[in-house]
């Protein structure tokens, strides 16, 4: 005999059907919220790295190739030129705040820092040994060096980190890059931001042998160490 339902019981399945479909909806929507939330965040991290680089380009133009000025304005001549006139009267990114190594104290001590790639080569460094790096300079236009350094004095963020070629050339590097692994690596929350990035154009160093020094400096932005044990060369 087929079952028989009373008009309550109709109604009261009813109810959990849509119960469950407002419930299903409900989580496709937090699914979707969740989603785009995260989705902008990443976006957003994405836009801020550009953004953080592309100020670095500005404020180290005159040692950047075309290429990378070119990302701030299609004609990279028209980008010195102007970034020419706002560091003359310190204005946009050349108003911030910086720190020139001869005008700072040395410190006759080993910083803390490690290089870890030089266009894209890892370096797998051995404790006082020399790397060496070949860059061909009619393949490339641009030097890549990538690492992190703290105030090992302090144990806190370094000010700033540069690197050094032949003892003459001082490139500044972008300093404050995050660098997660860290945390665990030096048992310090706060070297996050240690990692560093700098850039710059092989033409400014010409052909033969050149010795790469990594300086960092003190974060009360009063003195600096330069690295003297490991050696970096790059042959151009």
């Amino acid at each position: 005999m087929p079952d028989r339902f009373s008009a309550k019981d109709i109604i009261e399945k009813t109810k959990i059907l849509n119960y469950l479909l407002l419930g299903s909806v409900l989580c496709l929507l937090f699914i979707g919220v969740s989603y785009h939330f995260v989705t902008g965040i990443e976006t957003g991290s994405v836009l801020n790295e550009q953004f953080e680089q592309n100020k670095y380009y500005l404020e180290t133009f005159d040692l950047q190739p075309d290429r990378n000025l070119e990302r701030l304005y299609p004609d990279a001549t028209a980008v010195r030129e102007k970034a020419t006139l706002l560091r003359k009267y310190n204005l946009s990114v050349f108003s911030q705040e910086k720190y020139d190594l001869e005008a700072l104290k040395k410190k006759d001590k080993e910083p803390q820092y490690s290089v870890d790639s030089i266009n894209g080569q890892q370096v797998n460094l051995i404790k006082d040994k020399t790397v060496n790096i070949a860059i061909t300079s009619t393949e490339t236009d641009e030097i890549v060096i990538e690492g992190w350094a703290v105030d090992v004095d302090e144990n806190k963020l370094a000010r700033a980190v540069f690197i050094v070629v032949n003892d003459k050339i001082t490139v500044p590097s972008r300093y404050g890059i995050k660098r997660e692994d860290l945390i665990n690596n030096l048992n310090n929350k706060d070297f996050l931001k240690a990692g560093f990035r700098a850039s710059f154009n092989p033409s400014l160093l010409g052909d033969g042998t050149h010795r790469i020094k990594i300086a960092v400096v003190s974060n009360d932005g009063t003195s600096y160490c330069i690295g003297q044990k490991n050696e970096y060369n790059l042959y151009v």
